[in-house]
């Protein structure tokens, strides 16, 4: 019986379509971690304290993970280069410019570019106080949404899911491209 590239274990991936290619590779724990890149997370939130716990959490889970700080969606969109972030974990109520519709302009930027916003990177993972939103999560294509507080292995959880999405390349070529 042949064992086909999907079942086959992951071992070392690269994605294609990133200025600089990724490589994850499967460690003893089974979670999917980059080789010869860092997981780069974004976080925009207009709470201070939110981002630092946020940040803290994953220095803990992994201190190699680069972190970029947004404090308003109108920030992220002006400063970022959104596609080079893996994961956007992002607040909902923010100032002028809420999660939701900066969640939108990405998506429909991405879009524009003839992509899917499902298969592209960045994985957006909404951390808010809002549980009545999360249908709201899905017409913007979220990964996941959070409700706070957060705990660390809540988000421990989602990011190793979030890093499994990531590496799943292999068995969907075009996928995050």
């Amino acid at each position: 019986m042949t064992q086909s590239l999907c079942d086959a274990p992951i071992v070392d991936i690269i994605v294609k379509g990133l200025s600089t290619p990724k490589q994850y590779v499967q460690n003893e724990d089974s979670d999917m971690t980059q080789g010869n890149a860092k997981l780069k997370i974004g976080i925009c939130d207009d709470e201070a304290g939110s981002r630092q716990l946020i940040t803290t959490y994953l220095s803990e889970i992994d201190p190699e993970i680069i972190v970029e700080l947004f404090s308003s969606g109108e920030e992220l969109l002006a400063t970022a280069d959104i596609s080079s972030l893996d994961v956007l974990f992002m607040d909902i109520a923010m100032g002028k410019k809420d999660g939701m519709s900066v969640a939108k302009e990405i998506s429909d930027s991405i879009s524009a570019n003839g992509k899917s916003p499902r298969m592209s990177k960045p994985l957006i993972i909404f951390i808010t106080g809002i549980p009545d939103r999360i249908g709201d999560a899905f017409g913007v294509n979220a990964f996941d949404y959070l409700i706070k507080p957060v705990s660390r292995d809540k988000l421990e959880s989602v990011l190793r899911r979030a890093e499994k999405e990531l590496a799943l390349p292999v068995c969907a070529p075009n996928r995050y491209q």
